[in-house]
């Protein structure tokens, strides 16, 4: 497996991962916090002014 890194400082893979790769890719993953996308305030606001 490649591993680069983009000007970012985001790492691309390439290739196939190991067991151990792929344990450790999904931890990382899933180990933040789990949100959901909300719109903001002013959207709602707006949205409820021009519907009614």
């Amino acid at each position: 497996m490649a591993v680069s890194i983009t000007p970012k400082g985001n790492r691309l893979f390439s290739g196939k991962l190991s067991t151990y790769e792929e344990q450790l890719f999904y931890k990382r993953i899933n180990a933040g916090p789990k949100t959901m996308a909300r719109a903001s305030v002013r959207q709602t606001q707006s949205k409820r002014g021009k519907g009614a």
